[in-house]
């Protein structure tokens, strides 16, 4: 069972696929990443890739970001984000796209799809953080002050000579078996 750790959605349970097949982020790395992301992350538009049940999105709108878009492959996973944004009243300010992120993700590209936050947590045996930062570099998906945080497992460390052009990898923080790695484009870090 997942829970909003804080803000205007505290306590709220989520809707979460059955089985082992979603991995939500774990509550510590969760607590984590809000502590350093807020009070930034005020009127932020969120892309959450490999979402799952969403719970770092839906934490985002909890803490007063405008926009969240959530993309999932998973039939399950999105029938669980469509009951959550429901749950939560959170239909004007969501965006559930089912896509394979294997497939790019130029659709994405346009003004109104400029995030300033990006957060993925690919299965962990499937994609490296430099191959979830390549996809998202490749579609344009940033502006000058975004910031991309990938949770990977700790075992499967950053190729730093192979991170796309312009990218920076300015922070690494472990939790148990999970790291998440925080990346800029710019001079832009939290």
């Amino acid at each position: 069972m997942i829970k909003i750790i804080s803000g205007k959605h505290h306590g709220r349970k989520l809707f979460t696929p059955a089985g082992r097949d979603v991995r939500p982020t774990n509550i510590r790395a969760r607590t984590a990443l809000f502590n350093i992301l807020c009070p930034w992350l005020e009127d932020k538009s969120v892309l959450e890739l490999f979402a799952g049940a969403g719970s770092v999105g839906f934490e985002c709108l909890s803490r007063g970001a405008r926009h969240v878009t959530f993309v999932e492959n998973s039939h399950v996973s999105v029938k669980c984000l469509e009951e959550n944004i429901i749950a939560l009243h959170e239909e004007n300010n969501s965006t559930i796209i089912r896509h394979d992120i294997r497939r790019k993700l130029n659709f994405l590209s346009s003004e109104e799809n400029n995030f300033d936050f990006i957060f993925a947590d690919p299965p962990y045996n499937y994609f490296s953080a430099n191959f979830v930062l390549e996809i998202i570099s490749q579609a344009n998906l940033t502006n000058e002050n975004t910031i991309v945080v990938i949770e990977h497992d700790a075992k499967n460390k950053i190729n730093y000579d192979e991170l796309p052009q312009g990218w920076d990898c300015y922070r690494n923080s472990q939790y148990g078996k999970a790291m998440l790695s925080f990346f800029s484009n710019s001079n832009s870090e939290i």
